[in-house]
């Protein structure tokens, strides 16, 4: 696996706590809410380095490897999170049928995915109720301050909740289908861009396209379920690195025990878990409890 692959695994993805959001369509002038359960979500949109080292392996120039990818149709993003799931040792979220005209999402795997709209909007306004979580030039890069073109991402300031480039920069594609009756498979995408105008960079904005459409402002960010990453740290891991990344990931979830994988509710039941003395640690450093723990990762490693 590539040094931009390992490291964009490696840095936390933000851990999106659970609630409801309320989303409109201006069109045709309806309101609707969603639930949304606890998700994680990349604090940055995929940037060109990550994206072709997932994809081809091939090298990328130093000075461009930070900005979004771009030109990516909402079927090749799909794709990736499959291709970028499956280096990962994860389940892949898409089933894509032969034709690649159906495509099915599996919301209990583990891998990489798009956020659906409601999600993408929840987490975009970070407890907010604005059409903005910030100032605008603050926030950022829109047509006014882009100079023609997208730029590194994580330049402007973030959301209450750690996420970058929410608005402006690239927009965004998401899950979901945008008007099935009126304009059949065509997806959403969310968040304005380097060339849009100030008034199409805000969290309520919706625009939609062709799955196989792609253009130069145009991206997506990827999202996963709640404290799906942890599994793959307890095996082939030196113990200090094990008790770094725990420690790190500890910090961003609120519930270590959440996953069927994480099941240490009862001693019984704990057996159950691959992985249930990194929850045990895991559960422990939440509580604020420095034992001995690294002796099970340990023995863990061992077996």
């Amino acid at each position: 696996m590539s040094d931009e692959r390992t490291a964009y695994i490696d840095h936390p993805m933000v851990n999106i706590p659970g609630g409801e959001i309320e989303l409109r369509d201006d069109r045709v002038h309806t309101k609707w809410k969603a639930e949304i359960r606890p998700f994680l979500l990349a604090r940055y949109p995929v940037t060109e380095g990550l994206y072709k080292a997932v994809t081809t392996n091939s090298p990328y120039s130093p000075d461009e490897n930070l900005k979004p990818a771009v030109n990516i149709s909402w079927e090749e993003a799909v794709s990736f999170c499959n291709l970028f799931s499956r280096q990962a040792g994860l389940k892949e979220c898409y089933s894509i049928s032969g034709d690649g005209l159906t495509i099915l999402c599996d919301w209990e795997a583990d891998g990489y995915r798009l956020p659906t709209e409601a999600e993408w909007q929840y987490a975009c306004k970070a407890g907010t109720a604005g059409y903005r979580y910030g100032d605008l030039d603050e926030i950022a890069w829109y047509n006014e301050n882009s100079e023609g073109g997208a730029h590194e991402v994580g330049t402007k300031e973030p959301n209450a909740w750690g996420l970058y480039d929410m608005l402006g920069n690239v927009w965004e594609w998401c899950w979901d289908v945008y008007d099935e009756k009126v304009y059949g498979s065509y997806r959403i995408f969310r968040g304005g861009s380097w060339a849009e105008e100030a008034r199409g960079c805000g969290a309520t904005c919706r625009r939609r396209s062709h799955p196989t459409f792609g253009i130069d402002d145009l991206g997506f960010r990827l999202a996963g379920r709640d404290n799906f990453r942890i599994k793959k740290w307890v095996c082939n891991l030196d113990i200090s690195e094990n008790r770094r990344r725990i420690k790190a990931y500890a910090a961003q979830i609120t519930n270590p025990i959440k996953s069927d994988l994480l099941c240490l509710d009862t001693p019984g039941r704990a057996a159950v878990a691959k992985n249930w003395r990194v929850c045990y640690y895991v559960n422990n450093l939440r509580n604020g409890v420095e034992e001995d723990n690294v002796k099970f990762l340990a023995h863990n490693n061992k077996t």
